[in-house]
């Protein structure tokens, strides 16, 4: 049970450190280059293919873990 509360606390602290940073990161090239649009399209892309490449890693591992229980 304390590694649940573990992840889930380093999951929120992730979450907000990364999420904030790509945005900063996002807002400095957007006035870099003035395409504002395509800058966020490209930013949100990239934001979903992380997350849902560590969603498929961990539903993996869940899955590995869960076989060798057996």
């Amino acid at each position: 049970m304390s590694q649940t509360v573990g992840l889930l606390k380093d999951t929120a602290l992730g979450y907000v450190v990364s999420y904030l940073e790509l945005l900063q990161s996002g807002r400095g090239l957007a006035n870099l280059n003035h395409l504002l649009i395509q800058t966020f399209l490209v930013v949100a892309l990239v934001y979903l293919v992380v997350t849902a490449s560590l969603s498929a890693l961990a539903r993996h591992l869940e899955a590995r873990s869960a076989r060798s229980a057996r």
